[in-house]
């Protein structure tokens, strides 16, 4: 009835893993695909597998970017065009955030790397 050590009483639950955008509703027994769009959730539907909720939110975000995909494409863009630029003349040219502008070229870095070693 008890635990048997101390370290099994504070254990907890290890929650499976899904896809982006995808979690389990429990009451429908389906996986369920969601999306942010203007900072309201909607809900693009009900799945049998996560690997088809999954499908569903990848198509709504192609079809329509995240603002954080505009911003590092923008970013990107600029970067292309005035090279050597230091960051704070982003900031300003973009008139952006200095923490979006930041987070921006580490997303940009990051697909950089990710495309040397592939």
């Amino acid at each position: 009835m008890y635990p048997s050590h101390a370290s099994e009483a504070f254990e907890a639950p290890i929650k499976p893993r899904f896809p982006v955008g995808v979690d389990f509703h429990h009451h429908a027994g389906k996986y369920r695909a969601q999306i942010m769009r203007d900072g309201v959730r909607v809900t693009l539907g009900y799945f049998d597998t996560a690997d088809e909720a999954a499908g569903a939110y990848q198509a709504a975000r192609l079809a329509k970017p995240c603002r954080s995909d505009v911003t590092v494409a923008l970013v990107r863009d600029y970067l292309q065009h005035n090279l050597g630029c230091k960051k704070k003349e982003i900031i300003h040219a973009l008139n952006l955030n200095p923490r979006t502008v930041q987070r921006a070229i580490r997303i940009i870095r990051g697909q950089q790397r990710s495309a040397q070693f592939s």
